[in-house]
């Protein structure tokens, strides 16, 4: 989606390795043939920059995450007519997560959640990896704040607000951002 893509060329137009996942085929095959689904200034330039440096890929296949350290979520959580959050789409990527995550592995939720649901329910999916939060794994919450048209901007100019589930978890997310 929107928030997932712009971050990705955001940090990979920094250099860092990074692979993007999404269940879509055809839009992993867009994505590997340089065809954008969103339109972002400067967007289409920055994967092909990560891309002609060899740090960017796109895959559905979740494996080919098994040796990164840091995971970022970012799916939506369409609301209803109720105003209740679709959690779907967050519970299934924990659930994929938590087959590939490692010891000082750092997960990040970009993703708007109700309050409570990094707690209440993405760390205990986590978990059933036989890893413990804040000892094993580490957690906070980076909300997305970017305004389309200036996301990659953004990004890199605005401060992150950061919310970790514990004083390491905390430091190891300003760490990345």
């Amino acid at each position: 989606g929107y928030v997932g893509i712009t971050l990705l060329a955001a940090v990979g137009s920094k250099g860092f390795k990074v692979i993007g996942i999404d269940k879509s085929e055809l839009l992993i095959k867009d994505l590997k043939d340089n065809k954008m689904h969103v339109h972002e200034p400067g967007l289409k330039e920055s994967l092909q920059l990560s891309k002609d440096n060899k740090v960017i890929d796109f895959s559905c296949d979740l494996e080919r995450a098994k040796n990164s350290n840091i995971h970022i979520i970012c799916v939506g959580t369409p609301i209803d007519e109720n105003m209740n959050h679709d959690l779907r789409a967050i519970k299934n990527v924990s659930e994929s997560i938590s087959l590939i995550l490692k010891k000082n592995d750092l997960v990040l939720i970009r993703s708007t959640v109700p309050i409570g649901t990094t707690r209440n329910i993405i760390i205990p999916i986590l978990e059933k990896s036989k890893l413990k939060v804040n000892n094993d794994f580490f957690v906070a919450f980076t909300p997305e704040r970017t305004l389309e048209g200036n996301a990659l901007e953004e990004i890199f100019n605005i401060p992150q607000i950061i919310g970790g589930y514990s004083s390491n978890c905390l430091e190891k997310a300003e760490l990345f951002w």
